[in-house]
């Protein structure tokens, strides 16, 4: 019998005794109570700094190998942002990829032109007022400038507009053993840093990247929406791996031992070279691979809508948990049987192995 506690929001901190007692009371309350903040075994989940990308949600974080508490987090436009205290504080490194009218995407910018937009909407029903006073019954919304509903759902229309136009942020990744080095991959190409993520030069035209790794010898991986690309000189250029993944979308990478896998639309192959990669067990529609160190050959699959387990290195799978989990984004080891899934309701935490 495997088990999974929801948890909520952005950094594990362990919680009291009495902590422990109420998330275990919530528990027992039901589904109806998921929605109040709620513990998984004594740990609750608090939000560092939630307006540190102008009201934007982080859509990848790194952490230093060398510096433990420096981070480095990717927005939704593709802003790079670094924080030298484990989240407590932000600072923006790159610019987001795209703008909202020729204007940066700061998040007092955007209220004053929805501020704009809404002065504009009132000035044209106080037109159409005068127009219509002869009228015997005349009704005409209207609003206060800067204090409304109307002025909120033109901020978020705006973020929306430059959500759509952006390339849906990216991937930044350091290097395990190389000092200092990071890769950060958004819509306009990749881009690389030797030192720790102060200052980025873009190195490739390399496109569509939704996961880096290291790979066998000095190669190092990017699974992409075209299939795996491979790089033989830290990340300064890319080749295609062919094979049956060419031209396919490759969503995860995880290696264990001497093999390296990636999990995608197609499913999962696996590669003992880094540059050719064949086709292992039947499942289709994967979303994450992760390796589980603690016993060879053993692998967890997410799909949109479940955990699989496999022992044999993805040959033979079997459902890990009867849970739905689903939207599956990633999946992280803590320890031996200890692991976060993030998915579409949420994070869950498994300490029995999914």
């Amino acid at each position: 019998m495997t088990a999974w506690s929801l948890c909520t929001a952005l950094v594990l901190l362990g919680a009291p005794a009495h902590a422990q007692e109420e998330a275990q009371d919530e528990a027992l309350a039901g589904p109806a109570q998921l929605q109040a903040p709620t513990f998984a075994q004594g740990h609750t989940w608090v939000s560092t700094s939630p307006l540190a990308a102008g009201g934007l949600g982080f859509v990848d974080v790194a952490v230093d190998p060398e510096r433990e508490r420096q981070l480095l987090a990717v927005d939704e436009l593709g802003g790079l942002w670094s924080s030298p205290d484990s989240g407590g504080s932000w600072t923006r490194v790159m610019d987001p990829l795209v703008s909202v009218d020729g204007l940066d995407l700061d998040d007092e910018v955007l209220l004053l032109e929805a501020e704009s937009l809404a002065e504009d909407l009132l000035n044209e029903e106080g037109s159409e007022d005068e127009e219509l006073e002869d009228e015997s019954v005349v009704e005409v919304e209207t609003f206060e400038i800067g204090d409304g509903a109307e002025v909120d759902q033109l901020l978020e229309q705006l973020r929306e507009e430059a959500r759509q136009a952006g390339s849906g942020g990216g991937v930044v990744w350091f290097h395990p053993a190389e000092f200092g080095l990071v890769l950060f991959a958004r819509g306009d190409g990749v881009w690389r840093s030797r030192d720790h993520g102060r200052s980025f030069t873009r190195s490739s035209d390399l496109l569509d990247v939704n996961d880096l790794d290291v790979g066998p010898g000095e190669l190092l991986l990017a699974a992409t929406d075209q299939g795996i690309r491979y790089s033989l000189d830290l990340g300064r250029s890319w080749i295609r791996a062919s094979g049956p993944m060419d031209g396919q979308v490759v969503e995860d990478l995880d290696h264990e031992g001497l093999l390296w896998f990636a999990a995608g639309a197609q499913g999962l192959f696996a590669a003992a070279d880094g540059e050719h990669w064949a086709r292992v067990g039947p499942e289709r529609g994967l979303r994450a691979v992760l390796a589980d160190p603690d016993l060879p050959g053993g692998l967890w699959l997410a799909t949109d809508g479940q955990l699989l387990r496999s022992d044999d290195s993805g040959v033979s799978t079997y459902p890990s948990s009867k849970a739905p989990l689903p939207g599956t984004t990633e999946l992280l080891r803590l320890g031996t049987g200890h692991l976060l899934q993030a998915g579409g309701d949420g994070i869950w935490e498994s300490q029995d192995g999914g």
